[in-house]
């Protein structure tokens, strides 16, 4: 499931635009901001998809540590989760504190 960042409505995984306001949820939701922070971020020098223990086939193999660039968009394209995608960005800082 997607989150709508400007309205927070909930929309499937294959919705592209949200179903409450029709924001374009490649740019405005939960998964498309953290990402778009997270490439910006000059302390993250890598990201990691994490997948929950249910995760699906698909899911699993989308799991890894990707660089900035290589970075795919989340939901997983073809997942087949019963709860919809449930995948998350987490970065990885080349350092903790400035």
């Amino acid at each position: 499931m997607q989150t709508c960042s400007k309205c927070f409505h909930i929309s499937p995984d294959n919705e592209l635009l949200c179903l409450q306001c029709g924001a374009d949820l490649n740019e405005y939701s939960e998964h498309a901001i953290t990402r778009k922070r997270l490439i910006a971020n000059p302390r993250v020098n890598a990201i990691r998809i994490s997948v929950g223990k249910n995760a699906c086939p698909t899911c699993r193999l989308a799991e890894g540590v990707y660089s900035k660039e290589t970075l795919p968009h989340l939901p997983v394209e073809g997942c087949a989760g019963p709860k919809g995608c449930e995948c998350s960005y987490a970065p990885i800082l080349d350092e903790i504190f400035p």
